[in-house]
């Protein structure tokens, strides 16, 4: 089975899952906000983190950096 994510104006979502229930058992609809409760609100802080990212409101650490802390509390607690 394969995995697709596809946008669907709202005014077109009724006629669009009309026509899917006519493939039931080839075709699954899957509704992170209904099966998954907690979608929302990740969703949210998601969009805030990338808006305080754009917004230099914090600011992103490289690799190197995240690494080299990593490696330097290991070397530490050894």
């Amino acid at each position: 089975m394969q995995t697709l994510t596809v946008e669907i104006e709202d005014s077109f979502l009724k006629e669009f899952m009309n026509f899917t229930q006519k493939f039931t058992g080839k075709v699954k609809i899957y509704d992170p906000k209904k099966e998954d409760c907690y979608y929302a609100d990740r969703q949210k802080e998601l969009t805030q983190i990338r808006e305080d990212i754009k917004n230099k409101k914090i600011t992103m650490k490289s690799h190197d950096d995240v690494w080299g802390n990593v490696k330097n509390h290991l070397q530490n607690i050894s």
